[in-house]
């Protein structure tokens, strides 16, 4: 990632008319579904290291990259579970385990208003 001059989104959307938002938001719209075409053959990070997130918080450094969806439920329930055995998030580790299935591909990325940039409406 790189740093690119520009103005924040959020402060640039408040001078932004309501043809120039339309556009602002095609075009994030535009780069979450590329996004979503990235596909991999296991779960973590685009660099191959740990999964850095608060859920693996318990094990810093020791979850991921999963080489399967199973593998990545069954880290997830760990988690969920670590010095947590409540009836509600038991019941919630055995329906992920039961009906989460699908394609490996990009879900998301850093995409916070503070780090999205304005070009004055130019492309």
């Amino acid at each position: 990632m790189e740093y690119i001059e520009g103005i924040e989104l959020e402060a640039a959307w408040k001078m932004y008319d309501d043809t120039q938002k339309e556009s602002g938001i095609n075009q994030l719209r535009q780069y979450m579904e590329e996004l979503r075409e990235i596909k991999s053959d296991r779960i973590g990070t685009i660099d191959g290291s740990w999964c850095d997130d608060h859920y693996f918080d318990y094990d810093r450094g020791g979850c991921g990259p999963f080489n399967d969806e199973a593998a990545f439920n069954t880290a997830i329930v760990k988690a969920l579970t670590h010095e947590n055995s409540f009836s509600h998030v038991v019941i919630t580790c055995d329906l992920w385990l039961e009906i989460m299935t699908g394609t490996i591909l990009s879900s998301h990325t850093t995409t916070l208003h503070r780090e999205i940039s304005s070009s004055g409406g130019r492309k």
